[in-house]
């Protein structure tokens, strides 16, 4: 993903912040600004010796439940939700499958959801799951 208009530095304070101290995802990234502003390329990721608190599995046909190593759609959200509370302005796109572009708070507020409805597996499965769907945290029932 690539966020634009917040540091490096707050956004691996901002994920390190997500839960517990017992468990952690943290962001690793690198910061690619240019004369247009502040730019951030990165991804989330369960952080090394801890617990995940947005555990992913997998999206194969052939092993539904396999855990991966990853963050499942809920932990990207609040991730999301928490630098868009600190930084309304910001912007954060990606390519995850399909494309993604959050403008500012309102609009991620807004439109987030649909999001959770992309689906990820293969089409003979008729894409199941949804992205939202791909997970084992506390969420993965509401899914919202």
């Amino acid at each position: 993903m690539k966020i634009f208009d917040v540091p490096l530095t707050d956004l691996r304070r901002i994920a390190e912040t997500l839960r517990s101290p017992a468990t952690g995802i943290e962001f690793q990234g690198d910061d690619i600004s240019n004369g247009a502003g502040i730019r951030v390329q990165g991804k989330l990721r369960p952080k090394a010796g801890f617990v995940n608190p947005y555990p992913r599995i997998s999206a194969s046909f052939f092993s539904p439940s396999r855990a991966v190593n990853g963050v499942c759609w809920h932990g990207h959200r609040d991730f999301m939700r928490a630098v868009f509370n600190e930084f309304p302005t910001a912007r954060i796109t990606s390519n995850w499958y399909g494309k993604i572009d959050f403008r500012g708070k309102e609009d991620f507020e807004s439109n987030y959801a649909e999001t959770g409805l992309i689906k990820i597996g293969a089409p003979i499965c008729d894409g199941y799951p949804r992205l939202s769907d791909a997970c084992k945290c506390p969420e993965a029932e509401t899914n919202y």
